[in-house]
């Protein structure tokens, strides 16, 4: 949930989806969630018990935990508490580089030089919050 907002997206769903938990489709259901969670999702947890190994894996892979998963600067959050300033540089710059709206996210980072007061809680696009972050926390983008 922290990093795809619904357990749809880490699956080749890739999409919201609805399950009925009443009635007849009720064991169906229960059966596709339950599937999906121990296939796609509990793998993601195992990788998080271990602060290391999450951390070297987002350093390495960014946030493809799986073939359906995106990449996403969601765990930037974490790096910045758990690891060293020069992995959470690293993981936000692969990002960039694989960004499909990396223009949009060099042009935000460039503005913010310029800016008096930061609004985290004001999202130009998504991830622009941490765009933000990254900036406040001196992390450079590579051109």
């Amino acid at each position: 949930m922290i990093y795809a907002n619904h357990l749809g997206y880490i699956t080749p769903l890739q999409t919201w989806k609805r399950w009925n938990l009443a009635g007849l489709s009720y064991e169906k259901s229960v059966d596709e969630i339950t599937r999906n969670i121990q296939k796609y999702a509990l793998p993601i947890f195992d990788l998080f018990n271990s602060k290391e190994n999450a951390i070297e894996f987002l350093r390495n892979n960014g946030t493809k935990f799986n073939s359906y998963t995106e990449d996403s600067l969601g765990p930037l959050d974490f790096l910045l508490c758990f690891a060293d300033r020069d992995t959470s540089e690293i993981f936000f710059n692969n990002f960039i580089k694989n960004c499909g709206y990396k223009g949009k996210v060099i042009d935000l980072y460039d503005q913010l030089v310029s800016e008096k007061e930061i609004d985290l809680n004001y999202s130009e696009f998504v991830g622009a919050s941490q765009v933000k972050l990254a900036y406040i926390n001196g992390i450079s983008i590579h051109h």
